[in-house]
This record gives structure tokens, C-alpha cells and sequence, in this order.
């Protein structure tokens, strides 16, 4: 037998395999198995309420700012006085006899009446004073400055955004050229009368007229006051009630701060912080407004020897009237406090604490509504074991 091998035409199988990468938005189950479930990061979450909150007056900013502006006048809640010196005049001027002789004043805000009257005092000091530290303490203590007044002074309903005279005793500014460790020179106090009104002053100018050696006719000079001799104190604050921890008063000018402690226990030590916000209620129908109120607070972290104003975190704010809320992004400072750094309490001061005169009334620890208490919320991952 003859065997004839058979031929048998297949069709050839071709498999292909095609990949394609992509992402979702959504976390879903894939892979979810791929990494060991003592890989995951452990977050849990923590809302801290203040264990302590109080406000305390203390001197204005020294650090972010220098004082740019005088204030002058009163309102129900507070009165500004105001601070000018002016040196630096040359020797030309050493025994010049001054006919004539005012400052000048740009206004720049106000608070209170913005129709209300404006009347002041000119009064001599009699005492050295620094612009950064000097203290309505400091203003009202015996002797520093000269009584009675040089010049009293009506100025009417004065505008936001006008230049006033004020007329200064010659005698006065004959001594400021002749000045010398025997008949220093101080400048001059401003002192609110019966203003109803706060008025911020920009640009002290002295102006005067004399007539220089040789001539027939007078002249006039105009000398600016630097930075570090021109300022205010804002005082008649009430204190009474900085112990309570039902209402927080924070106060620029003065200057009053909020001050809030939390017990950080419950955080595990050396937990990783994710995220913490510092959310503070106020009731805005309290605050005492200005035309220029910056309307932002600051969170300050402390440390041993005292809030460091250099680190601080700026407020958000959201709603009105009694809803308003600040909020701060303080992850930095609870996650140096979990280290044991620094110490466990936050303070809040004005923005503009140096040259406004504002006030804000914040919901303190043992608000009557416990929903408006202040609160921080915590993000974190504790240690890994």
C-alpha cells in the first residue's frame, strides 16, 4: 500500500495584546491589593477647643511696622493723642528768630462721626519718648507734658482727605533751633478736647517764616518730620473685662490682643500634621470700625520667651454680622508644638496694629453659644510604630 501524505491549510492564530494607561479621578478596588495594608498612611482627625482664652494690652507691633501715621480725637470707646518732634534743622537756622510758625497735617481716615468735630490741645513735652514703645501709660504719667496748653485750637467738621494748620507758639519753635542737652527739645503733645471723632494725620510738615541775615523780607521753610518722630498712643480703653473669656476684644492703636490656649494632649507626640485651622467666631455689630480698617487678623506663634511676630499666619474671612468667621492656616504651629517646641497657645492681634485704631469682638472660650466657641481642626497621621 502506498501512503500519500495529506496536506491540511490552517488559518495562523494571531494573538495581539494591547495596553492601555489611563487614570481615574475615583479610587476604585484595582490594585487595592497590590500594597501591604501596613503601607497605608493612618490619618485621623481632632477638633481642640481652647482651654483658656483672655486679652491682654501690650505695646503695638514693633516688628512689621513702624508707626506712619498721627492720631488725634476721641470716641466713646477710646481717645488718640498725638506726638510730633522735628530736628535736624542745619545750622543755618541755629539763631534764626521765627515770625510765624504752624504743622501741617494731611488727614487720612477716621473713626466715629465722620461729620464730628475736631478740637485739640497743643501742649509742650517735657520728657524724651520713642515712637515703637511709648505707651498711653507713658503719656499720662506725671510731668511729661507741660500744663497749661501753648494753644487750644477749633478745627470744625474736618474732611478725609484735606490739610490742616495749626498754629504753634513761636517762642516755642525759636527754642527748637537753639535746642541743647540744657533745653532739649521734645516736640509737641496733641491732646483731644472735645472732638467727637478719631482723626488720622499723614505728612507732619513744619512750616515757617523768618527773615534770613541780610534781608528785607521774610521767608519760608519747610522741614518734614522723619520716621521714629511722629506717632500716637490710643487710650481710655476698658480693661475691666480682658479677664473674660466670653468676649475677646482685640484692639489696634492700644494695643489689645486675643490670646488662646489649648491643652494638645489628645495628638499623639511627633504626629505628622496635615492640615490645621484655627476658626474663630466674631460678633461684627460690636467691632469698633475705622474709614481704613484692614478687616484681617493675625495668628502669632509663641515660644518661650514670647509670640514671635515674625511667624504668623493671616486670617480669611467670611460671612457678616454676628456670622462672621476668621479662619487661619496654623499647620506650622501645631506641627512644632507635637515636636515640643514652642508652647500650646495662639494669639491674635489686628492686622494694622500699629497705625489703625480699630476694634474687633471676638467669641471667646466660654461663649454662651458653645457653637461659636473657637475651634481647631486637626488633620494628622500619628507615629508609625
Amino acid at each position: 500500500m502506498r501512503l500519500f501524505p495529506v496536506h491540511t491549510t490552517m488559518p495562523a492564530l494571531v494573538v495581539g495584546l494591547c495596553l492601555l494607561a489611563g487614570c481615574v479621578n475615583e479610587p476604585g478596588m484595582v490594585g487595592s491589593g497590590l500594597i501591604p495594608a501596613g503601607d497605608f498612611l493612618k490619618t485621623d482627625s481632632l477638633v481642640l477647643r481652647p482651654r483658656t482664652s483672655y486679652s491682654v494690652l501690650t505695646v503695638p507691633d514693633t516688628v512689621n511696622a513702624g508707626r506712619t501715621v498721627i492720631a488725634v480725637g476721641k470716641t466713646a470707646s477710646a481717645e488718640a493723642w498725638g506726638l510730633a518732634r522735628f530736628t535736624n534743622f542745619g545750622a543755618i537756622y541755629d539763631s534764626i528768630d521765627v515770625l510765624t510758625a504752624e504743622i501741617r497735617l494731611q488727614t487720612a481716615f477716621h473713626q466715629g462721626d465722620s461729620a464730628g468735630q475736631v478740637s485739640l490741645a497743643v501742649r509742650k513735652a517735657l520728657k524724651s519718648w520713642a515712637a515703637l514703645s511709648f505707651t498711653y501709660a507713658d503719656l499720662r504719667s506725671p510731668g511729661f507734658y507741660e500744663d497749661p496748653p501753648r494753644s487750644t485750637h477749633d478745627l470744625g467738621s474736618v474732611g478725609d482727605t484735606v490739610d490742616i494748620a495749626i498754629p504753634l507758639d513761636t517762642a516755642l519753635v525759636n527754642s527748637w533751633f537753639r535746642s541743647d542737652s540744657t533745653n532739649p527739645n521734645y516736640g509737641i503733645v496733641l491732646e483731644p478736647t472735645n472732638s467727637t471723632v478719631i482723626k488720622g494725620f499723614v505728612n507732619p510738615r513744619l512750616v515757617i517764616t523768618y527773615i534770613p541775615d541780610g534781608a528785607s523780607d521774610p521767608d519760608t521753610v519747610t522741614f518734614a518730620s522723619t520716621s521714629g518722630n511722629y506717632g500716637f498712643v490710643l487710650g481710655g480703653i476698658d480693661t475691666s473685662a480682658f479677664q473674660d473669656s466670653v468676649a475677646l476684644q482685640i484692639r489696634a492703636g492700644a494695643a489689645s490682643r486675643a490670646i488662646l490656649g489649648f491643652d494638645i494632649n489628645a495628638l499623639p507626640r511627633l504626629s505628622a500634621i496635615h492640615r490645621a485651622l484655627l476658626e474663630v467666631s466674631a460678633d461684627e455689630s460690636l467691632f469698633d470700625r475705622s474709614s481704613n480698617m484692614r478687616d484681617s487678623l493675625m495668628a502669632t506663634f509663641r515660644d518661650q520667651l514670647g509670640f514671635v511676630l515674625q511667624f504668623e499666619a493671616l486670617s480669611a474671612a467670611e460671612g457678616i454680622g454676628s456670622e462672621r468667621v476668621y479662619s487661619f492656616n496654623v499647620t506650622s504651629f501645631v506641627q512644632f508644638w507635637v515636636q515640643g517646641t514652642g508652647i500650646p497657645e495662639i494669639g491674635l492681634r489686628a492686622v494694622n496694629e500699629r497705625n489703625g485704631v480699630e476694634g474687633f469682638v471676638l467669641h471667646g472660650s466660654a461663649a454662651a453659644d458653645s457653637t461659636r466657641r473657637p475651634r481647631l481642626r486637626i488633620l494628622y497621621s500619628p507615629t508609625l510604630q
